[in-house]
């Protein structure tokens, strides 16, 4: 029998995948050569073009299914086979669970180094479709079309115009078909990365699913070409919306000079309507500037904090790290003696602070500084930490100052198995992991949160 010969970059593999590994990406066989292959199922047959080759792996994009599984379903929107906004939507939802308490459970195995982690089944989202509160969507110049407003397609920095989404609510869509067309009239450019130049970057769209309110940001890039064109245009579409009947609470002009491509605007030009969000989450009410980070599935993340007060338990002294504007702190606080937050943003600080002092809790506050630095200064010991780091993870010195504080409790919020698996690592020798629950706040792609419960030896 042959042998496969080891690929390299361009070249067209014919591939069976077999199963699923962290981050979603499917995983074949070619010889003995691993090949990780992007949106792509197990149980498929699929042609793929090597982007990556080394040693031991390979790395291929899908071209193609040729045989599909025999479980899978018909994707539900129109834009699927391009758009970058999903993966998973022709696979059921119950295999979706499945597989993402598979993928965290493996990341403990292999990256955990723990031999039988105790991962429970996924909790599943309350809604599967129009289940975000935000959403970001990009400009792109499309001669001779002029404008085009929407999403990423897969593996791409190309904008795909979509005219429908099964993300956000259906409100969302008519707004971005409406400053679609509104841009393409103004005779103004898309930013183009390359050359820095243009004037519209992004539109982000919030909303509140329990106090209604519906917030439009539109993102552009400085004025280059004298005068004020610009910003009058986008004064006429602040109009153009409040007058549109969609119930847009807000709308406000944000301006973004730097080259680094992210929905976050350096400066705000022109607001008008509310200035601030608004949400409740488990029946307490929280406030937050208008590019607050907020989880982006608000049902599913009142099954998250549930879940977190659940595992912390009552009584004694809580820390919050990397709290934000207080949303899992201020949610136990009627089961802690007090609450202590840590979080670098002043402003996330400054909310936190108006929440607890609105909600009547005075035995919470709120520290604002790097994380690292703060438990330096910060001798208290605390009885129970809760702890929801960036994607990073945490930092060694912050895994260090936990263990040397050894609070009986950490609770640990994570939106990546991977790194929630290395910090749980460093974490076992002083600490027994008793519980990971995932909750998917992310239906039909592979992202998934957990939460880990480690208890003190």
């Amino acid at each position: 029998m042959n042998t496969p010969t080891t690929p390299a970059e361009g070249d067209i593999l014919h591939l069976q995948p077999h199963t699923l590994t962290t981050g979603g990406r499917a995983l074949a066989r070619h010889g003995r050569l691993a090949v990780f292959i992007d949106n792509a199922l197990p149980g498929q047959t699929v042609t793929a073009r090597v982007t990556r080759c080394r040693k031991n792996y390979a790395e291929a994009t899908l071209l193609g299914v040729t045989a599909a599984a025999d479980y899978q379903t018909e994707p539900f929107c129109r834009h699927f086979a391009e758009c970058g906004g999903c993966s998973w939507q022709h696979m059921p939802y119950a295999m979706q669970l499945e597989w993402k308490q598979r993928l965290v459970h493996d990341a403990f195995v292999r990256i955990g180094r723990i031999a039988e982690p105790p991962v429970l089944p996924a909790l599943a989202s309350p809604a599967q479709r129009f289940f975000r509160n935000k959403m970001e969507f990009a400009f792109e110049n499309d001669s001779p079309q002029g404008i085009r407003l929407g999403l990423r397609a897969r593996g791409s920095h190309d904008v795909i115009n979509i005219s429908e989404c099964h993300l956000q609510s259906q409100r969302c869509v008519r707004i971005v078909d409406s400053v679609r067309r509104w841009a393409a009239q103004t005779g103004l450019t898309a930013w183009d990365v390359r050359s820095g130049e243009g004037f519209f970057r992004y539109l982000v769209i919030r909303e509140t699913l329990y106090t209604g309110q519906c917030m439009v940001q539109l993102i552009t890039g400085p004025e280059k070409t004298g005068g004020n064109a610009g910003a009058r245009a986008v004064r006429q579409l602040g109009d153009l919306l409040a007058e549109s009947g969609e119930g847009i609470t807000s709308f406000i002009h944000g301006e973004r000079r730097s080259p680094v491509q992210a929905a976050y605007a350096e400066k705000t030009l022109y607001s008008t309507g509310d200035s601030h969000l608004t949400e409740q989450l488990n029946g307490r009410t929280f406030t937050m500037a208008p590019h607050a980070f907020f989880q982006t599935n608000t049902a599913a993340t009142e099954i998250l904090s549930r879940t977190a007060a659940d595992y912390a338990g009552q009584g004694g002294v809580l820390w919050d790290l990397y709290c934000g504007v207080g949303t899992m702190g201020l949610g136990m606080a009627d089961q802690v003696t007090s609450v202590t937050g840590m979080e670098v943003s002043e402003e996330a600080v400054q909310f936190a602070t108006l929440n607890a002092r609105n909600q009547q809790v005075p035995q919470a506050r709120f520290l604002a500084g790097d994380v690292r630095r703060l438990l330096i200064r910060h001798k208290e010991k605390p009885d129970i930490v809760i702890t929801d780091p960036p994607r990073a993870g945490m930092h060694p010195d912050v895994l260090s100052a936990l263990i040397s504080r050894a609070p009986r409790k950490i609770v640990y919020i994570s939106c990546d198995p991977a790194t929630q698996a290395r910090d749980a690592a460093a974490l076992t020798d002083s600490y027994r992991l008793e519980a990971v629950q995932p909750v998917d706040m992310f239906p039909h792609s592979a992202h998934i949160e957990s939460v880990a419960l480690f208890s003190i030896r």
